[in-house]
This record gives structure tokens, sequence and C-alpha cells, in this order.
């Protein structure tokens, strides 16, 4: 049940980008909060890889290895080598994970552009190394709160049963 909870969380960026660019044709306005609940949602899986007492670094690299892969591929996909690549690559990815943050990480990705007028490859791909980067910082976060209130409460509790005396 462990993993499986999880695998789900892992995965979970993906659903919530697909639902996202679903969303975001019949309601523009979603594209303001969004960003907001997936950075909730982030911290909050942090926590939770917290809770299930994990290594730190196989719980921060496990829950951001989709985005990285994803990140991987997308580079791959709009480098100017390699034109003659498989169709099915191209279908395998789509930024989904980093979907709700484009609102967010669209000033970043016009900063490497000589006119703020035009979107090419170079902005999409910095919009989403942007996107990861905040998503592992969002997650670091939510992970080490939530350890910390962990000590906490256990440092909580010895205290208490130190108090107790058995005569």
């Amino acid at each position: 049940m462990r993993k499986v909870k999880l695998s789900v969380l892992i995965l979970s960026p993906v659903l919530i980008g697909f639902i996202f660019n679903m969303l975001v044709q019949y309601i523009p306005s979603l594209g303001y909060p969004a960003p907001l609940i997936l950075m909730a949602f982030w911290f909050y899986a942090g926590g939770v890889f917290a809770q299930e007492n994990l290594d730190e670094v196989k719980s921060i690299v496990g829950a951001n290895l989709l985005g990285v892969l994803s990140l991987a591929l997308f580079c791959s996909q709009h480098m100017p080598f390699g034109m003659g690549r498989k169709l099915a690559m191209r279908f395998m990815y789509s930024p989904l994970i980093s979907a709700p943050f484009s609102f967010f990480t669209g000033r970043v990705g016009f900063l490497f552009e000589a006119t703020s007028h035009q979107v090419t490859s170079v902005t999409s791909m910095v919009m989403q190394g942007a996107a990861l980067l905040v998503m592992i910082l969002i997650f670091v976060g939510g992970f080490y709160y939530q350890k910390h209130k962990i000590q906490r409460q256990m440092r909580e509790i010895n205290r208490k049963n130190n108090r107790i005396k058995i005569i």
C-alpha cells in the first residue's frame, strides 16, 4: 500500500498538468491560481514522503525523477540535432508536469530572448527548467518541514516520558 501511495503521488503532477491543460482552454482565468494549487499539493507530497521515513536523497530524487525525465525528453525533442527521431517519442512527452507553471515561469523564459514578443524553443526550455526547479524546491521545503515537525513531536513525547516516574 505504501508503494502505491508514493507512486500515485509521483505520477500526480502529470495528471494535474493534463487536467490543467484541458480546463485552461475553457476557463483561462484558472491559469492564475493553478501554480499556487500545484505548489501547495507538491509541498504536501514532500511531507508525505517525510512521513514514510525514507532516505532524503532517495525521496527527493524519486519524487522528482519523472519531472527530470520529462525535461530531458522535452529538451531532446527541441534540440537542433537528431531530427530523424521516431514519431512515438514526440507523443510520449508533452510538457504536462510544468504546465500549470507556464504563467509563473514565462517571465523567466523571456529573459533569454532578444525580443519579448516571441516564444521560441529556448524560451520553452528555460520555462520547463525553471518550473522543475521550483517543483524540486517546493518538494524539499515540504519534506524538511514535515521531518522537522515529526522530530519536534518525538522530542515532546520523550520529554513527557522522562517526567513520568515509576515507583
